[in-house]
């Protein structure tokens, strides 16, 4: 998007920019925005989180900074949204465009090699479980194997529920460094 395509024009503000003069350029900036990116990006909704989007990102840059042009400062803001949103578009593109033809054997059987290492795997797991203090493995499997809510276990077990997401950290957090290790 060059200079020619913004919608805003970049005449420089007075240096007193405060609240009001953001609020302003909103109010008067909003329906046309909404009105451009609509057809840019697909319908009513989006445009006006994408124009909301616009203004949360320069109010808050507002908070920390003095903006002496934020027409300026909205415009360079558009051009940088509309290049992140190219990119998100082209990455999702891409997922899509796998050719499955090019793709080795997806859909045959696990062999033998895969069978041993599933086995190597469930054996780290089940070291890894046996390894954890009773408290926290006790909170782990009411959580993971009889599928209960951190409310209902913490109500059971007569803790917090912070205690109960504190257990469920620090085992996930073991499990995952003995299955690395490995």
């Amino acid at each position: 998007m060059d200079d020619s395509d913004l919608p805003l024009a970049l005449q420089p503000l007075p240096p007193d920019c405060c609240n009001d003069t953001l609020e302003h350029i909103y109010k008067l900036e909003t329906p046309r925005l909404t009105r451009l990116f609509r057809q840019r990006l697909g319908g009513p909704d989006e445009a006006r989180d994408f124009v909301q989007d616009l203004f949360v990102l320069l109010i808050a840059y507002g908070r920390n900074h003095h903006i002496s042009e934020p027409r300026a400062l909205l415009s360079r803001l558009i051009r940088n949204k509309f290049s992140d949103l190219s990119r998100k578009r082209k990455r999702r593109s891409d997922l899509f465009s796998i050719s499955f033809e090019d793709q080795p054997d997806i859909g045959l059987p696990a062999t033998q090699t895969h069978a041993i290492e599933a086995e190597d795997m469930m054996r780290q797991y089940l070291g890894a479980l046996d390894a954890l203090a009773p408290r926290t493995r006790e909170i782990f499997l009411l959580h993971r194997v009889q599928e209960k809510s951190y409310k209902d276990i913490a109500s059971e077990l007569d803790i917090s529920v912070r205690t109960v997401e504190w257990h469920i950290g620090k085992a996930l957090l073991h499990i995952t460094r003995a299955l690395d290790q490995e």
